[in-house]
């Protein structure tokens, strides 16, 4: 396909998704669903009438989302010595997503041919239109991604444009799947939190192979107190990596927003004030010719002129003894370029055939927007529950089995309090169980955590509802999944146990059925204590 809908985009979607739920909205973390899932199979969240109405009557507790709740993420990568990375480069797509899965049998390719056929391969299970095969010439090292556009049967499939290369049997082919990260490695954090992005990995020099990599990278990227500063350009490591430190996760968001997966992203506040939008900070030197400044090795020769809709770039070459540039030195990167044409002057005195070309920068320069320049597209929600939180949300005593247990978490925006049904929420936390006064419970006998409570005859009842928690303290009994209609000072019994006389009701927090429901999802079991804090992380991808 050939339309794309941008990162910059999606990065101003994560933004005004985050507004709407926290600044112009009362947004709430929903727990609920006590009751294990039938042959402990987990049901897929679905869009259906039915499936809000479950989230409703099963409810628990809701808690109120708050800005320190959310913050954008990227995938995660961590230096490792002896990879590749791919430095950053203005003609390069730096988000292009690789997220695949070995596929099944072999396949055969050739060259500028747009079809694939498979051997014992299930192109019909394992693929999809729109999705990506990704597949690895082992002779040339070369790897390529292919868009399918059409799937004719488990063995033939048609991409969207021929390989540049042909082999058989190809066993190393892939299939997309969930988890997205970018085929293009182009940052890393380091051992001590650090977030650099790679502008060089291959000491100047322009980048043929297939593989888009340049040399392994052997030394891990840092600074130091007193040594390299946020505010320089790039840190230039002894490997010839050249990288541009961008933030440090502050300890307070990686508790909170770092995984396996996923870590998360900040502005540094140096960095954004030291950007330049439009400097030059690298070249790629293409071709270093011959014969420049008479064969006699310098490293700061004049001979290199910057012209574009930019001012100020001052650039001196170095020469070898054979008169080829093999680096240079960027005296003064300038400002404003967003086109730049890098000559060399050929009467130096013989010097001819060198190419050098210009990197660049991001619009407002490296380091001005960290969410647009990593691509970050993506939020993670982390609200927690702490404790019982006042008592509002269930910790299971009294119950048993203990501890309490849920099974579904959810997301609701502006709903209404029992009071008042034109009154939005806004306070941070609400029990929105049904609690039922009673007696003492009957001797021998205790209310068990997702039992059916029930008034009048088991096979008959006039009331009944799930049983979420037994204050056995106060001697109030929560409910939910509520039907029929409360009988005060009468008889509720649960059917596995428990029995005790029920003398009123106490309405939940929040109105029934009010608030937009904006997340779903159906989980194993949480299990709550006093003594514990849970991190509920829930990523929003865009």
């Amino acid at each position: 396909m050939n339309s794309l809908l941008t990162v910059k985009q999606k990065v101003f979607l994560a933004t005004a998704l985050e507004n709407s739920w926290i600044v112009t909205s009362n947004t709430y973390l929903g727990i609920g669903a006590v009751v294990p899932w039938a042959n402990g199979s987990i049901p897929s969240a679905n869009n259906s009438t039915d499936s809000d109405n479950f989230v409703f009557d099963n409810l628990v507790a809701l808690k109120k989302l708050t800005a320190s709740d959310f913050s954008f993420v990227i995938p995660r990568v961590d230096w490792a010595a002896n990879s590749y990375y791919v430095a950053y480069d203005n003609q390069l797509d730096m988000f292009t997503y690789d997220d695949y899965d070995a596929g099944n049998g072999t396949i055969t390719i050739t060259s500028s041919n747009n079809t694939i056929v498979g051997n014992n391969t299930t192109f019909f299970l394992d693929f999809g239109v729109g999705q990506y095969i990704a597949y690895a010439n082992s002779a040339t090292q070369s790897y390529e991604t292919k868009e399918i556009v059409a799937i004719t049967s488990n063995t033939q499939m048609i991409v969207n444009s021929g390989p540049t290369f042909s082999a058989t049997a190809i066993q190393a082919f892939n299939y997309s799947s969930s988890f997205p990260y970018f085929y293009n490695q182009f940052y890393v954090r380091n051992s001590y939190d650090q977030v650099f992005k790679c502008l060089d990995s291959n000491a100047g020099k322009e980048i043929t192979n297939p593989n888009n990599t340049g040399l392994p990278s052997t030394v891990m990227p840092m600074i130091s107190l007193g040594g390299d500063l946020p505010t320089n350009p790039y840190v230039q490591t002894s490997d010839g990596y050249k990288w541009k430190y961008m933030y440090t996760i502050p300890g307070g968001l990686k508790q909170k927003f770092f995984t396996t997966q996923w870590m998360p992203v900040v502005t540094d506040a140096s960095v954004l004030d030291s950007a330049v939008h439009g400097r030059i900070d690298i070249l790629r030197i293409v071709n270093g010719g011959t014969g420049y400044n008479s064969n006699v090795a310098t490293s700061n020769a004049a001979i290199i002129t910057v012209t574009g809709d930019g001012t100020g770039a001052n650039i001196v070459a170095q020469v070898d003894s054979t008169g080829a540039i093999v680096g240079y030195q960027i005296l003064n990167g300038g400002q404003g370029y967003t086109y730049a044409n890098v000559t060399v002057n050929q009467s130096t005195p013989t010097g001819n055939t060198a190419v050098l070309r210009a990197i660049i920068s991001p619009e407002g320069g490296h380091g001005s927007n960290t969410s647009l320049e990593l691509g970050a597209t993506n939020i993670m929600l982390c609200p927690e529950l702490i404790f019982d939180e006042g008592g509002l949300i269930p910790v299971g005593s009294g119950l048993s089995p203990n501890p309490f247990q849920y099974y579904q978490i959810s997301i609701i925006q502006n709903p209404e309090t029992s009071a008042n049904t034109s009154n939005a929420a806004s306070g941070s936390i609400y029990n929105v169980t049904i609690g039922i006064y009673t007696g003492p419970v009957k001797a021998g006998s205790l209310f068990q955590m997702g039992d059916t409570a029930y008034q009048g005859l088991v096979g008959n009842p006039t009331f009944t509802g799930t049983i979420v928690n037994w204050d056995n303290v106060n001697n109030i009994l929560y409910l939910n999944n509520i039907r029929g209609t409360f009988t005060p000072y009468s008889q509720i019994q649960g059917k596995l146990g428990g029995s005790a006389t029920a003398f009123n009701e106490v309405p939940p927090g929040i109105q029934s059925y009010t608030g937009e429901i904006l997340y779903v999802q159906n989980r194993s079991a949480v299990s709550r204590s006093i003594d514990q804090t849970e991190q509920i992380k829930i990523v929003i991808e865009l």
